[in-house]
């Protein structure tokens, strides 16, 4: 694997840790119920690398799920889809990272749980997943599948 000190971030969620090497490769570790670390079977005892991508920037694990951003604005995210916190219009389970609409303005500014925020480089704020509480910022406790845009009342 290299030497220990070419990591460049890292991130834990609930029972997995993923992170970013300085090459731009992604690695995950730990429980993968959900398919979590992006790749394999079973739970991971060793960091196991995300694809084959080096275009890696930043990424962000969460309770059994996780999402990532590339050098190219786009983000990918993966794992436990129940309440649609990948993004992807669906709410069935990623074991390997599935793109988040075809936006390719995503900053890396990111946060993960039962629900998913990110920012884009023109300061909008978007949200997807879990709404139960209202933690969308849409005026609704409706859930949604893909990426909503944030905007403050008037």
């Amino acid at each position: 694997m290299g030497t220990a000190s070419t990591w460049s971030g890292v991130t834990t969620g609930y029972v997995h840790t993923c992170a970013v090497r300085t090459d731009g490769t992604l690695w995950c570790w730990g429980e993968n119920g959900y398919g979590q670390v992006g790749g394999g079977s079973g739970y991971q005892t060793t960091p196991l690398q995300v694809g084959t991508a080096t275009t890696w920037a930043r990424v962000e694990a969460s309770i059994d799920s996780s999402c990532a951003a590339r050098t190219n604005g786009t983000l990918w995210c993966w794992g436990r889809n129940t309440y649609g916190q990948v993004g992807d219009g669906s709410t069935t389970h990623r074991s390997t990272p599935v793109q988040v609409g075809s936006a390719t303005t995503w900053t890396g500014g990111l946060a993960v749980s039962y629900h998913a925020c990110a920012a884009r480089t023109d300061g909008s704020l978007w949200c997807w997943g879990d709404n139960f509480l209202g933690q969308l910022g849409d005026g609704t406790t409706t859930g949604r599948t893909t990426p909503g845009q944030v905007t403050l009342p008037a």
